[in-house]
């Protein structure tokens, strides 16, 4: 465009303009006029004359001469707009290219799996999913994983995760315990041995020693009775509700009734490994290459709208897999409700961001404390830091946190 730009329409530009680029300079006062001049259209309207945007520097000239001029401008117009729109293809072209090539050279198991949404009731199946890949000649299918409704596990597992922190919260109270009865003991017992030393000098120091060195290696100095039912008496204890309607109440030794419940709870999980559950309308396909994989992501599996639709599968650690065997409806409300959020929660911030702004500004300040807004306008350095660095440090620290805030309800 630069060099169409210099070798054709310069010269023109310069032999329709002589003074340059048809800006009157001030030193010259020259009067500024349009290109057409009104003395140069007759009573039918047709153009017989016209002048330079400078009216002293260029001499009258013809109407084909000012059609040629404008012409070769609407021509270029159109040239300059191809050539754009050729240029964009070609770098479109060749950033596919490189990214294709990319891809090739990748080898993960993700890479080469895509995730099918959309599953219609006849194709529930990984046979079926597997034969209409297949028809598409774009390679060899490895596997399918055809995902379930495991809400029922997915509920065994999140009450074995709790009961599994609360056996363990248990067992550390327990721990600590036994650590303060243990220090107590062994305090107690280097105070009976440095006062039998002091009172009778009767012992050996080999021997003083040597107890010290049992009461620091934890070696229980009472006897077995007592350590047992001190043992049972900080076992930490709980409340359980039991009986009609839960309105009775039973203490419980904490530790033993976690492990009850999961032991239970590992029964009721195997046991519910074997049941089978409805398939989702969610598939993960893994390819035999990672070109068969995108190929497969761009072709077009079913013509309805949302049936079959086909993307990158992300890495199983971003899997979000309670959101697996959920419904279309439930994705699509979902996503509305995750939009509309946003969208509130941007005008929030532009009225918060204005606010805080308004607040901070010298006149406000001054309304409201005068002596305040003295004090800061007397200030150099202060008046910079109110004024210009609270609004940016807001606004980095919604920057910081919105983020987040996003994140959370995408997971939610």
């Amino acid at each position: 465009m630069f060099f169409f730009a210099l070798t054709v329409l310069l010269p023109i530009n310069s032999t329709m303009f002589p003074s340059g680029d048809g800006v009157v300079k001030s030193k010259l006062q020259v009067q500024t006029h349009s290109i057409w001049d009104e003395s140069s259209v007759d009573n039918n309207r047709t153009i017989t004359q016209c002048t330079d945007l400078t009216h002293n520097d260029h001499p009258c000239v013809g109407g084909a001469k000012v059609q040629m001029f404008t012409g070769f401008y609407l021509a270029f117009t159109y040239f300059f707009t191809f050539l754009t729109l050729y240029m964009v293809n070609r770098h479109t072209r060749r950033i596919l290219r490189i990214r294709q090539d990319y891809l090739g050279t990748q080898s993960t198991i993700t890479d080469w799996t895509l995730h099918i949404t959309g599953i219609p009731k006849e194709l529930k199946d990984e046979n079926r999913i597997r034969q209409l890949i297949e028809k598409l000649i774009i390679g060899d299918v490895v596997s399918i994983t055809l995902c379930h409704n495991w809400a029922p596990v997915d509920k065994l597992v999140a009450d074995r995760s709790k009961e599994l922190h609360e056996l363990e919260r248990a067992w550390s109270v327990l721990h600590r315990k036994q650590q303060d009865i243990l220090k107590a003991k062994q305090e107690q017992a280097v105070r009976s041995t440095s006062f039998s030393v002091d009172q009778h000098d009767l012992l050996d120091v080999e021997d003083v020693a040597l107890g010290r060195s049992l009461t620091a290696e934890g070696i229980n100095l009472l006897p077995p009775s007592l350590s047992e039912e001190l043992y049972e008496s900080y076992r930490p204890k709980l409340y359980i509700w039991y009986g009609p309607f839960g309105l009775c109440t039973r203490l419980v030794d904490a530790i033993d009734h976690h492990e009850k419940r999961l032991r239970q709870l590992d029964g009721h999980i195997l046991t519910a490994h074997e049941a089978s559950y409805d398939p989702a309308d969610l598939a993960f396909v893994t390819m035999d290459s990672t070109t068969a994989c995108q190929m497969a992501i761009q072709a077009l599996m079913d013509p309805r709208p949302r049936v079959l639709l086909t993307n990158t599968a992300p890495s199983p650690l971003d899997v979000v897999w309670r959101n697996t065997y959920a419904s279309c409806n439930q994705w699509r409300l979902k996503s509305w409700m995750v939009t509309i959020i946003i969208s509130i929660l941007s005008a929030f911030w532009l009225f918060i961001v204005a606010a805080v702004a308004t607040m901070l500004s010298l006149c406000t300040i001054k309304k409201v404390f005068p002596k305040l807004g003295n004090a800061i306008e007397s200030h150099t350095w202060l008046g910079a830091a109110v004024q210009s660095g609270f609004p940016v440090l807001i606004v980095t620290i919604l920057n910081t946190l919105v983020p987040l805030l996003y994140e959370f309800l995408s997971y939610r």
